[in-house]
């Protein structure tokens, strides 16, 4: 299945509005061994997503190659940090793709690549391999500068891992009625007026500027999520096999409630908020299939992952008519 998905993105020729953007970047970048701190200056994108795309181009002088390349390690790194982190990884990754796929891995391609780097470095975090997650993050920001945020979570999350579940929790559930009250114009206030952050900041006013607000139903179902996935961490474990409870667990679901607590304090943000969402879906899906296999009884079990996968299927059928409505992917076209 993450093959297909990987050959569907990769493949994909002028199937959505952002490939074109991709595809200039790939012409216009020079190739690596001619790449000048003024042509890095110039390009669209950060750098070191440009750096990637120059490092390709040294090889292939047309983009299809690196499109899939950069498919291939997004949905790769994601389906190795499922599989590290429930034994429920059908059910997983259904949730997860069914929901985000085309907004994600099809089209903002440079932020799935950038989750994808993200959750690696948490991998190496559960590995107590500090330094390398700090790099790895590091370059996750430097391929989408919105990785700042869940750099900046995970951090807060070592800082306040001592504390419960529930409080976690609450934080989450306190910032569901206070997003609104954060404008734009308000947190810009807010950064530093240093020279360092000015492309941040025109990036902000940029998107900020071309993207719809977040409708109420999308708002309703990320509430929704979260409160379902709650109550399977919190509730649901006096129901469940101790034995079965993936290491990790909890500590995913803190910075889980971190990201999506900050998904909700952003709701006036909308490019912070439909990515951080994607991000935060990726670790409740990851809770939420560990969560049901750890029911200890065996016919709730089975009928609650049958219910879910059902949904994740309507859901798919549902995202693919959403997106082609709304124009943001077209007439499917191959490259190759």
């Amino acid at each position: 299945m993450s093959l297909v998905l990987i050959l569907l993105a990769g493949l994909r020729y002028y199937a959505d509005p952002d490939y074109h953007a991709y595809y200039d970047l790939y012409n216009d970048i020079p190739a690596f061994f001619n790449l000048t701190i003024e042509s890095l200056r110039r390009a669209p994108f950060e750098w070191g997503y440009s750096i990637f795309n120059s490092v390709f181009k040294a090889i292939f002088p047309t983009p299809y190659f690196f499109f899939l390349a950069s498919a291939a390690i997004s949905i790769f790194l994601k389906v190795q940090f499922i599989r590290a982190h429930t034994r429920n990884q059908i059910l997983a990754f259904s949730l997860y793709f069914s929901y985000v796929y085309f907004n994600s891995e099809f089209i903002q391609s440079r932020w799935a690549l950038a989750i994808g780097l993200i959750v690696f470095g948490i991998f190496l975090l559960e590995k107590n391999k500090k330094l390398a997650f700090f790099l790895v993050l590091f370059l996750a920001v430097t391929v989408h500068v919105v990785s700042i945020v869940p750099f900046a979570a995970i951090v807060l999350f070592l800082v306040l891992k001592k504390y419960n579940n529930r409080k976690f929790f609450g934080f989450c559930f306190f910032t569901v009625f206070f997003g609104h009250a954060l404008t734009v114009d308000a947190a810009i206030s807010f950064i530093p007026d240093i020279a360092q952050l000015a492309y941040f900041l025109t990036k902000l006013e940029g998107y900020q500027q071309r993207i719809d607000a977040v409708s109420f139903n999308t708002q309703a179902v990320a509430v929704l999520s979260f409160l379902f996935t709650s109550y399977l961490v919190l509730i649901g474990r006096y129901t469940a096999d101790l034995k079965t409870t993936n290491q990790h667990h909890d500590s995913i679901y803190k910075i889980y409630c971190l990201l999506l607590g900050i998904c909700f304090l952003t709701i006036s943000f909308p490019v912070f908020y439909s990515r951080l969402y994607v991000i935060a879906h990726l670790f409740g899906s990851t809770i939420v299939a560990q969560s049901v296999i750890n029911i200890k009884n065996a016919y709730l079990r089975k009928v609650t992952i049958f219910i879910l996968l059902g949904i994740a299927s309507a859901v798919s059928f549902y995202m693919i008519d959403f997106h082609q409505s709304r124009g943001n992917i077209f007439e499917y076209k191959s490259w190759i």
